[in-house]
């Protein structure tokens, strides 16, 4: 493996297919999805077992994305809301928002609120990443509007009755929130200063302490983890916004190997399918009224040849 000393080599160059010295996985088949529209800004997917299919949005554009692999069709929802994260229900799905969480029912959409007074400044910061934690329950941090100041928060959701807490870590951009195999630790990403955060996970009370650095990017260069996943062995693969590919790390943050794709923008990631071993890939198109040319944008689909690789299964948010 790659100890973590070398991530400051990986990123000297904007491209992680660039890095000769991080392994390709071996046998990775990418492709891009067919009937999928080039999305501004793809976003938060996840696998939903209850429906058999993926779903992820394009939070510019506010639409809803989902995709059924056993037909490979895609179906296309307008939202007239701009949701950042998605969670899967036992009937929908959970959703954050600006500054709220909404729960949505599946097919339809109906939106209803979770809580009725949000605890972010929605003129400096909104909701960026979420995800269900290993308890049913919902993490999510925030982003600065302007991404220069470093007063976003973290957030949990469903340990405190209808309240949902400010956990006081300050962050510019929230992004790839995961846990450890037993659940203990949590992992997540400040996009923005380009590092890498663990910490102990209370799964009573959804907080955090003993936060450490588990992987540190240098801030003078151009790539910025983004939204994660973790496989049933315990890697994470982290998303590189202007990276061109995926990263995937130990459980104690090493690197161990990457995944290119045609793409810069790369946004997120998540396993799923029957099987788990499918991994559906989210890009963006543009951060400006400027639109780039495919594949910019596009949703990609990664299968691997080694049986072996395959996601964790999450659990069902039960809100």
């Amino acid at each position: 493996p790659i100890m973590k000393k070398h991530i400051s080599s990986l990123f000297q160059i904007r491209s992680i297919m660039e890095a000769k010295d991080i392994p390709e996985i071996k046998g990775t088949n990418v492709r891009i999805l067919a009937g999928s529209p080039q999305c501004k800004l793809g976003e938060g997917p996840i696998w939903h077992p209850k429906f058999n299919a993926f779903y992820w949005i394009d939070i510019s554009d506010e639409k809803l994305l989902r995709w059924d692999p056993s037909t490979d069709k895609t179906d296309i929802f307008v939202t007239d809301r701009k949701y950042t994260s998605l969670a899967a229900t036992s009937e929908g799905l959970i959703a954050s928002c600006h500054n709220f969480l909404w729960r949505l029912s599946l097919p339809d959409l109906a939106a209803t609120k979770l809580f009725e007074t949000s605890p972010l400044d929605e003129e400096k910061v909104r909701f960026n990443d979420g995800k269900v934690t290993p308890e049913g329950k919902y993490f999510v941090g925030s982003i600065h509007l302007k991404i220069r100041e470093k007063i976003g928060s973290l957030y949990s959701y469903g340990y405190s009755g209808e309240n949902i807490q400010d956990l006081n870590e300050p962050v510019v951009c929230f992004n790839g929130p995961n846990w450890s195999m037993d659940g203990k630790q949590v992992r997540w990403a400040d996009s923005a200063i380009k590092a890498l955060y663990a910490g102990d996970w209370d799964s009573k009370t959804g907080q955090i302490s003993n936060k450490k650095v588990f992987a540190e990017i240098p801030e003078e260069l151009a790539v910025y983890p983004d939204g994660a996943t973790v496989d049933s062995e315990g890697n994470i693969y982290w998303a590189l916004f202007s990276g061109s590919g995926i990263m995937r790390l130990n459980p104690q943050g090493e690197i161990t190997g990457k995944i290119s794709l045609p793409a810069q923008w790369i946004t997120s990631v998540a396993f799923g399918g029957e099987d788990m071993r499918t991994l559906l890939v989210t890009s963006c198109n543009s951060l400006t009224a400027e639109k780039n040319p495919e594949p910019e944008g596009m949703t990609f689909v990664v299968t691997f040849d080694d049986e072996n690789i395959k996601g964790q299964e999450l659990a069902i948010c039960n809100l």
